[in-house]
């Protein structure tokens, strides 16, 4: 009686989600800021500063993830309702010749959105959690947008995520003010 009754579950939960993806929205705060120094470079002829490295805080730059609110529904109702596998590309573009940027983020990092929902109680694909690639290790991002790498994936609408990026910058850089613009594509799933 009791698997007649979980697959009853399943099915009412099934049935009440829609049958496609819901639009949704990515916020973020400002990316980070880096800047370097004669006095940082290594004076020593023949080697390269590639191991001096600017790290930003935990917490400088946060995303949030929520589906759009509806004509009828709020945005709660909908993250609530409808619990998709969300996955974070990143890449980069105009970043100067020889800067190497990277990207990490911690084992569920952030907080969900809304907190506590009934999906919670029986979790079809899994806790709304946030996983990094990677083991949470620094994942260098690269400058091509057909080859976006995977950052982290989260289940559930997520919010204040933290991301953080590590440039580690080179004498062989050219110097100047260069306005680095890093892209977040997100894909949603129901596996």
């Amino acid at each position: 009686m009791k698997i007649f009754l979980k697959y009853i579950l399943i099915f009412c939960c099934t049935y009440s989600c829609l049958g496609q993806l819901l639009p949704g929205t990515l916020y973020g705060t400002a990316g980070p800021t880096y800047s370097q120094t004669l006095g940082d470079l290594v004076s020593e002829a023949g080697e390269d500063d590639g191991t001096v490295a600017y790290e930003t805080g935990a917490s400088e730059v946060q995303i949030t993830y929520r589906l759009d609110p509806g004509t009828l529904t709020s945005s709660a109702y909908n993250c609530s309702a409808n619990v998709y596998k969300y996955k974070v590309f990143m890449h980069l573009q105009n970043a100067p010749v020889g800067l190497v940027l990277e990207a990490r983020t911690f084992a569920n990092a952030g907080t969900r959105y809304p907190l506590s929902i009934s999906y919670d109680s029986f979790p079809l694909i899994g806790p709304r959690n946030l996983y990094p690639e990677n083991g949470g290790d620094y994942i260098i991002l690269p400058e091509d947008n057909t080859a976006a790498i995977k950052v982290f994936e989260f289940i559930g609408c997520r919010d204040n995520i933290p991301i953080q990026f590590r440039v580690a910058a080179s004498v062989l850089s050219e110097p100047g003010v260069s306005n680095t613009e890093i892209y977040y594509t997100i894909t949603g799933s129901l596996n």
